[in-house]
């Protein structure tokens, strides 16, 4: 057996040693000794999988995969490397791949628990939702007290829509585990969906008087007030939320219907003077194109033959339409070009901003960020219903290609436009006149915070309305 260089041990002894410190926590120490045995032996299946599992710890699922998949190479039926292979795809999220391997895991160890688990996660996560449950059941039916299981069931379901089975399951979890804030939560929120807003405060005050500085304990209980129309109950809910965390878009957002509800007033106006907030231009021609008409038209050809294109009836907030998930997916063509001209917009946004020390939109403006980007593509009566994106800090739209229709005068119910301010499809008792209105052009792009309640007005044109939507997401 070689010996390690710079150690005087064989290589199953520096192994062994790995092992230990990876029990203990020691990354660091582990990939320099496994670095060392695969200077030695660049090939040795168990050190390559080792240092995979290193790099996971580590949060660099893309290096873990090339090690693993390095060690699949000489060892392509060892259970555990399949397993792991799973979990860097996961942790890049790609779902579908990830379930092969954990199914692959499972051929080979067919009573792998670890991988039965995560198979069921990765088929809710690419949204396999028949699949994952039964995988999730049969778990529960060999653990029926499996909390994490029961919990991560009742969240597909409630997903789903099918909030009688999760309210279920999670009064199931909270009798077996009482004092645990997050099940009362997730309790509360499914009750909220299907009407029962009474019971929901009941439940998510239990959830406050085992632990009050939750954060998303408040957001539930003000949902709950501002959909029973207690408005300064719900009020005091949000601004405690907002203390526990300052410029949380959600949180701003519902402040904001609180406090148009309760009249406004001068803070109010800081968030919601649309004038100042909303800032629709045109974009300039990108290098390479002739005009505008001429760049629009490759998106709209990169849009519609976009292999990952997906049609439906209800997805998230759209309804009847076509969407593109991650349009920055390779190739991106001209994408690319668009996709430069966001940065720029989002840059002279966050410059121009206001000195408002009171703002928390203002005060927290990312340092760094990134962009995540769809597109959405809508006919007839396809629209997307009111909502706001609580992931992000300022989202945005640029519009490809738009119906006759919209392009003229004669258009008094607005159709195809943008409406921001309306708040009814997610609070069903209230209502707003403070309303805003922006007529989109092609070429055109639309920045407006995340905070802000936006949708689309239907057509009733069979041509496209073709949109590339963004969000500018903060980076830690």
């Amino acid at each position: 057996m070689g010996q390690t260089s710079g150690q005087n041990m064989s290589v199953d002894q520096a192994l062994q040693n790995c092992m230990r410190m990876m029990k203990a926590g020691q990354w660091d120490e582990v990939q320099s000794l496994l670095t060392n045995i695969l200077a030695q032996k660049p090939s040795h299946p168990d050190a390559r999988h080792l240092l995979g599992v290193v790099y996971l710890m580590k949060d660099d699922a893309v290096a873990a995969e090339k090690e693993i998949r390095k060690s699949l190479q000489k060892r392509p039926k060892f259970a555990m490397a399949l397993f792991n292979l799973g979990n860097a795809l996961l942790a890049q999220d790609k779902a579908d791949q990830a379930a092969t391997f954990f199914k692959k895991s499972i051929k080979q160890k067919p009573d792998y628990v670890p991988a039965q688990r995560k198979l069921a996660d990765a088929l809710f996560m690419a949204e396999k939702f028949e699949a994952a449950e039964v995988q999730y059941r049969l778990l529960l039916e060999r653990a029926p007290h499996d909390l994490s299981v029961m919990v991560s069931l009742a969240d597909m379901l409630d997903t789903q829509g099918k909030r009688d089975g999760a309210i279920e399951l999670f009064n199931q979890a909270i009798a077996i585990k009482d004092d645990e804030p997050v099940f009362y939560i997730k309790l509360a929120n499914a009750l909220n969906q299907v009407g029962r807003p009474s019971e929901a405060e009941d439940v998510i005050l239990k959830a406050l008087a085992l632990d009050p500085n939750i954060h998303s304990s408040h957001m539930v209980h003000s949902y709950t007030c501002l959909n029973q129309g207690k408005m300064e109950v719900g009020l005091e809910a949000i601004n405690r939320a907002l203390e526990i965390f300052p410029g949380e878009t959600t949180a701003i957002a519902w402040k904001m219907t609180a406090l148009g509800e309760l009249a406004g007033g001068e803070e109010y106006d800081r968030y919601m003077t649309f004038d100042k907030i909303i800032r629709a231009e045109n974009t300039p021609v990108p290098e390479h194109y002739d005009t505008q008409d001429a760049f629009n038209e490759k998106l709209v050809r990169h849009v519609t033959k976009h292999p990952k294109l997906f049609s439906f009836e209800h997805y998230e907030v759209t309804r009847h339409g076509q969407e593109v998930k991650d349009i920055f997916s390779e190739p991106m063509g001209p994408v690319a070009h668009l996709k430069a001209a966001m940065e720029r917009r989002v840059a002279d946004y966050i410059k121009n901003l206001p000195d408002d020390p009171d703002n928390q939109f203002v005060q927290t403006a990312p340092k760094k960020w990134r962009i995540k980007s769809w597109a959405n593509v809508l006919k007839g009566e396809g629209r997307q219903i009111a909502h706001i994106h609580g992931e992000a800090w300022l989202s945005g739209c640029y519009y490809v290609r738009l119906p006759d229709l919209m392009k003229e005068d004669e258009n008094s119910d607005k159709q195809g436009w943008i409406e921001f301010g309306q708040i009814n499809d997610e609070f069903p008792t209230l209502s707003t006149d403070h309303l805003q209105f922006v007529r989109p052009e092609e070429g055109m792009m639309v920045l407006f915070p995340s905070y802000l309640y936006h949708s689309t007005v239907p057509t009733k044109s069979s041509q496209p309305r073709i949109a590339i939507a963004f969000d500018v997401v903060p980076v830690a």
